[in-house]
Order: structure tokens, then C-alpha cells, then sequence
């Protein structure tokens, strides 16, 4: 079976930008290496906040100060 036209784009567009990526300068991708930490770590305190808040409104309702 062939693969779908969809499946060969997508292939093309991750090698494009592989190569792509692949030429860029040492100091631009330790650049792109602190963004990527920095998004992960938002992510990270995000989902640290929700689960407080979480457990917080949870503990109001159950003391019955909600």
C-alpha cells in the first residue's frame, strides 16, 4: 500500500526543517534549548497552580467556608 499524499507532506515539511535546523548557528539552538526549558517549566508551574487550586476550593467546600 502506498502512504497517503498527507503522510509524504508531513514527511517532506519534518525533513525540510530538520535540514534547516541542521544548518543553523551552535549559538541559536543553545537559545532555542533555553526556550524550550523556560515553556516546559511554565507548563510545569501551570499545571502545579491548577492542582493547588484545585485542592484548595476542594478544602473550602469540604470546611464549608465556600
Amino acid at each position: 500500500m502506498g502512504r497517503s499524499a498527507t503522510t509524504k507532506d508531513a514527511q517532506a515539511l519534518f525533513h525540510s526543517l530538520r535540514s534547516a535546523y541542521a544548518a543553523t548557528p551552535n549559538n541559536l539552538k543553545i537559545i532555542d534549548l533555553y526556550i524550550v526549558f523556560a515553556v516546559v517549566t511554565a507548563v510545569i508551574q501551570l499545571r502545579a497552580r491548577s492542582k493547588a487550586f484545585f485542592l484548595v476550593q476542594s478544602a473550602d467546600l469540604m470546611l464549608g467556608w465556600a
